[in-house]
């Protein structure tokens, strides 16, 4: 699908551009959903976790059952009612028109909304659905689907997402300036329609109608629970605003809390806009702030830790950073890193003489890939790493990094017989990894690999020994674009640690 932005639409053009968007289905969902339908064992339960898993077969589900409802028949609000509704044969015919799709195929961006939602879907299970026990199917299938309209979207232009990011969370322009340049409409409003449109659990409309027609009592019910501090006078005000006392307690206010929380802990869990959506979840459970973020921090840990490895941000990796830490960096602070990346022509040449000296002035490995590292931050390259190759098992295994996410001497899930690596191992010219190519190259590469370079502009070359291609260096300017001058000093960075590594051993 092309990845170029649109121009603005009218909102009914949206929606039929977007309802006729096929999503891609990730390749084992299909199988999972149809063992535990078609398996006379399984429980409601059981068919339910299993659609679970693949919030896209869910909203397939959902959107097929309630697609000819009546103003008199209520939308199904829950998996149970939507096999109910459906059969389990209809299912079966849902699953059976559904094409997988390949990982490496799914846009890292439309991957990435799917784990912010079940992000959003884990904190509603254990923070609301335990208060609100008899609603517990709601909060679940609400809370999981709410992001769907996004889905669409971004599968279509993929780059939309990252653009928002930049423009709005690091340029800092207006949200709503933005939104009308790129949408013609805000992106909450258009969410709303097309949740309308597709009839999906009412409480979705309901909380994206909260953020578009209700904001004067969301902006009194946020400006109350800032007086988290002070429960005396935060309940005085309560009792003062009956009008915000019976909207805040809507459970629809709820799938909003989870999610407004997701979204801005995907950016920095110490920004305002976060801190706001903890407060009126203090105020909306009862709880003090302190334990609410504690709880919230917690869900986030464990639920990274039932992700396991990926290519993808979880906000969870920051809860270890600096509090002021921000993921999304702002132009003047992008500026700032560009600023401090420079070149130092006559420190590379002195570095280079002194890796060619004989006898060698290096006493062990860990000395010739520290000056290795010293060269490449001197060539204006400060991220590196070495990967030694093993032959025998066909792996690779990290030795030396610098900026870099790799688990340090443990070998990689990556093959060594890849045609990427094979390629590369047999030739002494170096790869640049650009965005454009980069999707086709971690068709090759595996998540382990990809996930500890997080770069999407970085250069790959062999070190050989003896002629006999033994290590792989990786290197990047913090993951901004490479000039022809920085594939030539990465080369010849490389050639020299060659020759530095050849003089090593001869003198063993």
């Amino acid at each position: 699908m092309p990845n170029s932005i649109p121009k603005p639409k009218l909102l009914y053009e949206w929606i039929k551009l977007l309802d006729n968007t096929r999503l891609p289905v990730p390749a084992g969902d299909k199988r999972r959903v149809f063992h535990a339908l078609g398996n006379n064992q399984s429980s409601m339960g059981d068919i339910a976790k299993a659609i679970s898993s693949s919030p896209v077969i869910a909203l397939i589900f959902f959107r097929e059952a309630n697609k000819n409802h009546s103003s008199f028949a209520r939308p199904a609000q829950n998996i149970e009612s939507v096999v109910n509704r459906l059969g389990v044969t209809r299912c079966k015919e849902l699953l059976n028109r559904i094409q997988e799709t390949p990982e490496a195929e799914i846009p890292k961006a439309l991957r990435q909304i799917w784990l912010i939602g079940e992000h959003a879907n884990a904190q509603a299970n254990d923070m609301f659905a335990i208060k609100l026990a008899r609603l517990w199917q709601e909060i679940h299938w609400n809370s999981l689907l709410f992001l769907a309209p996004l889905w669409p979207l971004i599968t279509r232009y993929p780059s939309i997402f990252a653009l928002w990011e930049k423009r709005i969370l690091g340029a800092k322009e207006s949200q709503a300036q933005v939104e009308q340049e790129l949408f013609g409409t805000s992106l909450s409003q258009l969410c709303q329609a097309l949740a309308e449109h597709w009839a999906l659990p009412e409480w979705i409309a309901e909380a994206y109608g909260a953020l578009n027609h209700n904001q004067r009592l969301l902006a009194r019910t946020l400006r109350i629970s800032r007086l988290h501090d002070d429960p005396i006078r935060q309940r005085q005000q309560l009792d003062a605003q009956k009008d915000v006392f019976m909207w805040f307690r809507k459970p629809a206010n709820s799938i909003l809390l989870v999610n407004g929380m997701a979204i801005d802990a995907h950016y920095s869990w110490a920004h305002e806009h976060c801190l706001r959506w903890q407060r009126f979840s203090s105020l909306f459970l009862g709880l003090p702030l302190d334990q609410v973020q504690n709880r919230i921090h917690q869900n986030a840990v464990e639920h990274a830790r039932k992700l396991g490895k990926t290519d993808l941000w979880h906000p969870a990796q920051s809860l270890i950073w600096p509090w002021d830490a921000r993921r999304v960096l702002t132009a003047e602070k992008i500026a700032r890193q560009k600023a401090a990346i420079t070149s130092d022509l006559k420190l590379w040449q002195q570095q280079a003489r002194q890796l060619i000296q004989r006898p060698s002035p290096f006493a062990n490995h860990s000395q010739l890939l520290n000056a290795l590292k010293q060269m490449l931050v001197s060539a204006g390259l400060p991220r590196c790493a070495v990967l030694s190759i093993n032959h025998k098992l066909g792996k690779l295994q990290a030795i030396y990094q610098n900026g870099f996410k790799f688990s340090m001497h443990q070998p990689l899930a990556q093959d060594c017989k890849a045609l990427l690596l094979q390629q590369l191992l047999n030739s002494r010219k170096p790869v640049l990894v650009t965005p454009q190519n980069l999707g086709k190259l971690k068709e090759l590469l595996t998540q382990d690999f990809s996930a500890a370079l997080n770069s999407s502009n970085f250069l790959l070359a062999s070190i050989r020994l003896k002629d006999k291609p033994v290590m792989l260096l990786i290197a990047d300017k913090c993951d901004q674009t490479l000039e022809p001058t920085d594939v030539q000093a990465f080369n010849a960075s490389a050639r020299y640690f060659e020759q530095a590594l050849a003089i090593m051993y001869q003198q063993v």
